[in-house]
């Protein structure tokens, strides 16, 4: 299973759907697993990775507000 195209799904989809949802939904049956796969392909973890979606974008919103 590739971890790239997950890198689209986890912030675009909902922000409140926990790492165990997220790793059920895409086939992996434990979540440790998934977030150590994840960490190994992307250099961070789904929530580092997450976190860095959501505040890149809040500054993107706030540039064009200014």
């Amino acid at each position: 299973m590739s971890i790239r195209p997950i890198t689209v799904s986890i912030p675009s989809g909902n922000p409140w759907m926990s790492l165990a949802e997220i790793a059920e939904a895409i086939g992996f049956r434990y979540d440790t697993y998934f977030v150590k796969q994840f960490k190994s392909k992307i250099g961070q973890t789904p929530t580092e990775y997450r976190q860095s979606f959501w505040e890149e974008k809040d500054n993107r919103l706030a540039k064009k507000v200014e």
